[in-house]
């Protein structure tokens, strides 16, 4: 400890993380607000309900042969830094530095924003507070949140165990009656949707693997988590089943209960399952459930958002690198980049992982000839 403050370095962090707590962070930042909307969208491009339902069934698979990669990685070279890390060691430090700063300016800056007014809208339909309430809400979660995380990562952690909790358990309670209720298909045909000429478009996949999204956050864990080696494998594979488990019944009961033709044109999927379900629109219930979902993802986003500033700024304290993950989140906002912040997160984010994945041949074959930095 001593050494470490005398060369200015940061403390390494402690293993404190158990495998129920990697489990609920890679589902809570998996499990967001996308599956409450993105299947709508999805049935516009399939043909048919068993395409439809395929689609939800390879994202998964997908999703943990890109996992399994990354957990790989994470054993062999653990560090806080997670994807900077990996970068770092195969294509040297300016790559490394410029994946650093766009994860700070607009990866995870940007997806915090988004969700941040994904549980305002929400809440200011539950209480509302005039006419920048919803910018107000925004705010007010951000700071929270990650003052909660600036105060301690176990204040983080169980937060996010809360947090994904309840979202499963609401979502499986859902769900349970969507499937088991005997209820008519709820929503006419859309007649100005249009059929795809093709079993299914790439519009399709993009959403698809777009709400499987955020699995590649495990890598930041590497450094915290309690048996390594072992429990990364663990954890990405349990929580990315669970996830799966998780769309693909959601998914059968908006079939059931919506029916593929319904489903094309319901603007909020979950809505109208609950209306089917219970008799009455009750929009008091949808609305907490978007919130869980949207707080739960924020928490995981600003949890894992501040490691690679662990690893890149050795001078600044602890507090200070999770504020910089939490704080440029509502400036963006006030800065008037509230359209352009999600999509500016979606390219970075996609286009990370697949530079990260594609190369891990790099770093064995380094590693294997001797190479100091490995």
């Amino acid at each position: 400890m001593g050494m470490a403050a005398e060369s200015g370095l940061p403390a390494a962090p402690r293993k404190t993380l158990s495998l129920f707590d990697a489990c609920a962070l890679i589902v809570g930042i998996m499990l967001g607000a996308g599956i409450f909307r993105a299947p709508a969208i999805v049935a516009t491009q399939v043909q048919s309900e068993t395409v439809f339902m395929l689609l939800w069934l390879a994202g998964g698979l997908i999703s943990i042969a890109g996992a399994l990669c990354y957990a790989e990685l994470a054993s062999r070279f653990p560090h806080a830094g997670g994807e900077y890390h990996f970068l770092r060691l195969a294509y040297g430090e300016q790559l490394a530095f410029l994946f650093a700063w766009s994860r700070m300016s607009v990866v995870q800056t940007g997806a915090i924003a988004a969700l941040a007014f994904v549980f305002a809208d929400y809440a200011s339909r539950l209480a509302p507070l005039g006419t920048h309430g919803t910018a107000l809400y925004a705010g007010l979660i951000v700071i929270v949140i990650t003052a909660l995380n600036v105060s301690g990562t176990s204040h983080g952690k169980w937060l996010q165990n809360v947090l994904t909790i309840a979202l499963a358990g609401a979502i499986v309670v859902i769900v349970a009656a969507g499937l088991m209720a005997d209820v008519p298909r709820a929503l006419a045909p859309n007649p100005m949707a249009q059929e795809p000429t093709a079993a299914f478009t790439g519009l399709a996949v993009i959403f698809v693997m777009l709400t499987y999204g955020g699995w590649n956050e495990a890598a930041y864990l590497g450094g915290e988590l309690k048996e390594l080696r072992r429990n990364i494998v663990r954890a990405l594979v349990i929580g990315i089943v669970a996830v799966t488990a998780i769309y693909l019944a959601m998914n059968s009961a908006y079939l059931r209960v919506l029916g593929l033709e319904g489903l094309r044109g319901a603007r909020a999927p979950a809505a109208d399952l609950v209306q089917a379900v219970f008799g009455a629109a009750d929009a008091a219930v949808v609305s907490l459930l978007v919130m869980v979902a949207s707080a739960a993802t924020l928490n995981a986003t600003v949890f894992t958002g501040a490691r690679t500033n662990i690893t890149r700024s050795a001078a600044i304290s602890p507090c200070s690198r999770s504020l910089v993950a939490g704080t440029p989140a509502p400036m963006r906002r006030c800065a008037g980049c509230c359209g352009r912040g999600p999509s500016h997160s979606s390219w970075c984010c996609w286009r990370q992982p697949r530079r990260t994945v594609s190369r891990p041949w790099l770093l064995m074959r380094r590693r294997h000839s001797g190479c100091s930095s490995c």
